[in-house]
């Protein structure tokens, strides 16, 4: 069985990082590679492959308790104890993470999970970011989010390739005023570098950086495209094989954005 290869997309509000996975999601599925594209908060948004069979449709049916968290996150008035909202994102956390499992055994393969946010942003938003009383202590985070490895059999996807990137820059300018409300842009991508520290499977070496702040930022097919080139053996190969020179061409034109942790 070949390994599963998951993909986490961080960063700051507005910096590109859905458009980058919904252009990526097209060019992985024409490489012949299965692909899930999952959001936290929430569920599953795609899939290939089938999940409508009668031994996958709990789980199916599981990925509306994810999308409701989300619902009642977003509307914002159903706690004043932030260790609520950080409880809600690690079920939703959990229940997806069974259903991957199990989309990933009944292919008999691995394949791809591409992931709008992860547990970086809990770090970020409710502990490293978040003021003194709405922060919940960095040690009981680090404790809620172990949690996944003992209450199922996922455990952090043991045959999984984990990987992180971080998109910074070219904010949409509806974002700029919320950032400047809150926090400066370089407090954010500050806590997120950080946050990594507290996650055993963000390795820094295998943690990319994509920062178009001061560089021109081609369309996001062609960033999705040249990250194939950075994601693994399995996804490069595989890429390669069906989009021949056209993966180092897009390369070479997100090059000057990239950079690793370390």
């Amino acid at each position: 069985m070949q390994d599963l290869n998951t993909i986490y997309f961080e960063g700051p509000d507005g910096t590109g990082k859905t458009s980058i996975i919904e252009s990526l999601r097209p060019i992985l599925t024409g490489a012949a590679l299965p692909v899930m594209h999952v959001r936290e908060p929430g569920g599953i948004l795609y899939h290939t492959g089938n999940l409508d069979t009668p031994e996958l449709l709990p789980s199916l049916r599981q990925t509306i308790l994810q999308e409701k968290l989300r619902s009642v996150m977003k509307e914002g008035n159903y706690s004043r104890d932030p260790l609520v909202t950080a409880l809600m994102m690690q079920a939703a956390r959990v229940e997806t993470a069974n259903v991957i499992e199990e989309w990933c055994d009944a292919q008999g393969c691995g394949g791809v999970v591409l992931s709008d946010r992860s547990k970086l942003s809990t770090i970020v938003y409710q502990s490293l970011l978040a003021p003194a009383d709405r922060r919940v202590p960095m040690d009981t985070l680090r404790q809620l989010l172990g949690m996944p490895s003992r209450l199922t059999r996922w455990s952090c996807f043991p045959r999984s390739h984990r990987r992180y990137v971080l998109v910074y820059g070219q904010l949409r300018a509806e974002d700029h005023d919320a950032l400047a409300a809150g926090h400066r842009y370089s407090d954010v991508e500050a806590a997120y570098r950080e946050a990594c520290d507290h996650i055993p499977d963000a390795k820094r070496r295998d943690t990319i950086v994509l920062d178009f702040s001061g560089v021109e930022r081609p369309p996001a097919e062609t960033i999705a495209l040249g990250l194939t080139a950075l994601l693994g053996r399995d996804i490069r190969e595989a890429a390669v094989a069906r989009y021949g020179n056209q993966v180092e061409q897009a390369y070479r034109e997100i090059k000057g954005a990239v950079s690793r942790l370390d």
